[in-house]
């Protein structure tokens, strides 16, 4: 299986939570008009999709969101660090093996392995965009975490 598109993901995330580590805290909290109240709220959403695709992908059977709440960006890395961890060995499996799981409407679905990957990629994706968005709306920069960005910096170092 070529893991290329996870290690992307966290990269992407990783590279993310750097940047938004270098900002003052009470910017990631300052209320803004957005998908999401404010950047730790978006960012809770972003780890709690992924800690509830993770237990299913483990064979537990979440239909809800598990509650997150993040008090600051370091916090958030060993978060997301550890679920990153579970995808890593998730990743060993089978791509194509079937995943029974409910959706929070309680409703039953199966899916391979790797089409839920890719899932998580795309919403990994979706959400860093919105904190983008919510940067430049606080009068800050953001940052390129582009699939080609990672390719470009991944080849420099050799990874």
């Amino acid at each position: 299986m070529n893991k290329n598109l996870l290690n992307y993901h966290f990269w992407a995330t990783n590279k993310l939570l750097d940047h938004l580590g270098t900002l003052p805290e009470g910017l990631l909290s300052k209320e803004i008009p957005n998908v999401f109240p404010n950047i730790l709220k978006t960012l809770e959403h972003l780890y709690a999709v992924e800690s509830m695709w993770i237990q299913r992908i483990q064979g537990y059977n979440f239909s809800a969101l598990p509650e997150t709440t993040f008090e600051n960006i370091p916090q958030a890395r060993e978060a997301f660090s550890e679920v990153h961890n579970q995808y890593l060995v998730a990743s060993n499996e089978e791509e194509n093996k079937l995943i029974n799981y409910q959706n929070t409407k309680g409703q039953t679905f199966c899916n391979q392995l790797w089409d839920i990957f890719i899932h998580i990629v795309n919403h990994g994706t979706y959400h860093r965009g919105n904190i983008t968005s919510m940067l430049r709306q606080l009068g800050e920069r953001g940052i390129s975490t582009d699939f080609i960005v990672y390719l470009r910096e991944s080849n420099d170092k050799g990874i």
